[in-house]
């Protein structure tokens, strides 16, 4: 979702765990910065909350007709159909990075550079 929104261009993520969170910010090449906050304990929905100039949107993936995960079958169905995925490689290998980045910020407490 964090990348869907903000786009490619994370240029460093920093991240950081307890027992029951994990909190993981990237910031963008264009200054925006993007978090993923995670929880262990608690309710198990999701969704996103942007901050944009003129006014503040939450976005709840529960309250679509169709359930996400049907969604996300759909676009990879097209795919297997067109050959043509709906993320490209360089999105998709920038996911994947910022992912390790993430688990190397966890585990070192730096922040990681990509």
């Amino acid at each position: 979702m964090l990348f869907k929104t903000l786009g490619k261009g994370c240029v460093k993520v920093s991240a950081v765990t307890n027992e029951e969170h994990d909190l993981i910010t990237g910031v963008w090449e264009n200054g925006i910065i993007g978090t993923i906050r995670g929880n262990r304990q608690g309710n198990s929905e999701f969704g996103a909350l942007l901050h944009r100039e003129t006014k503040t949107q939450f976005i709840d993936v529960y309250q679509h007709p169709k359930p996400y995960y049907a969604s996300s079958m759909e676009k990879i169905m097209s795919m297997f159909v067109t050959g043509i995925p709906d993320i490209d490689m360089e999105e998709t290998l920038q996911i994947m990075r910022f992912l390790e980045a993430a688990n190397e910020s966890r585990e070192s407490g730096l922040e990681v550079y990509l």
